[in-house]
């Protein structure tokens, strides 16, 4: 299977504020994700037993608002009145995208609570849960075809995304925990993002099945690896027996 999610996951998006003489702003995807992330570190300062749970629950993005309605909202933001180091850009509001938040979330956590890797690779952890795809279409989506998809299958590849690489994430982040630490506390395009993934190349390949291929960016990786990292890292080990010590 050849799933490519780029183009849908991992992204915000920036629009004017909603005041009739503000214009639509496109903005650069950099200015997005520096909007989110420091958004994120405002809640895990303010809001972090919150912040934690939502990490922890593997809330749907459909539930994020409901019960998340503290921390995310998908709403506009032109400004976050207990943020006080998040400068928005004079006029324009920013627009959290779940997938986003989510990972920039789990890495604030992550730089918050566990500063150093935690030792070894999760082997006493069980499997985590992870979202179920609710369609047995398996769907084959090219670079450059997402503007060909109807809604119905836009959504069909979303959620099979979500879920495939949610569990790919898990599987990395077992593959070698100490990078994957290195990878989500490093400065993204710095040398040590680099030698962070080089490090973590042979579990690239040994997470998918024979025959399967996964197109990503880098930014949606290490949102993958930040929320897997931090579900495996609060749970409960396990004995050899399944049981919870």
């Amino acid at each position: 299977m050849r799933l490519a999610i780029a183009s849908f996951l991992g992204l915000t998006s920036l629009a004017a504020a909603a005041h009739a003489e503000f214009t639509r702003v496109p903005g650069a995807q950099q200015e997005l994700r520096d909007y989110t992330e420091e958004y994120s570190r405002c809640m895990v300062r303010f809001h972090h037993a919150d912040a934690r749970a939502l990490i922890l629950s593997n809330t749907p993005n459909d539930r994020l608002e409901r019960d998340f309605g503290n921390l995310y909202t998908s709403k506009p933001l032109a400004s976050v009145q207990e943020c006080e180091r998040l400068f928005i850009r004079d006029k324009v509001a920013f627009q959290l995208q779940p997938d986003a938040f989510r990972g920039a979330l789990a890495a604030a956590l992550i730089a918050k609570d566990m500063p150093k890797a935690e030792a070894g690779n999760f082997a006493d952890r069980a499997p985590l849960s992870h979202w179920a795809v609710n369609t047995p279409a398996v769907l084959t989506v090219e670079h450059g075809d997402a503007a060909k998809l109807g809604t119905k299958d836009r959504a069909a590849v979303e959620q099979i995304g979500r879920a495939w690489l949610s569990r790919y994430g898990e599987c990395l982040v077992r593959g070698n925990a100490r990078s994957a630490h290195d990878l989500i506390l490093s400065k993204p395009g710095s040398a040590a993002e680099a030698s962070a993934l080089a490090q973590m190349n042979p579990v690239f390949a040994g997470c998918l099945a024979q025959g399967e291929t996964m197109t990503f960016g880098k930014v949606v990786l290490r949102d993958a690896v930040a929320v897997n990292y931090y579900r495996l890292a609060m749970a409960a080990p396990v004995s050899s027996n399944g049981v919870a010590h």
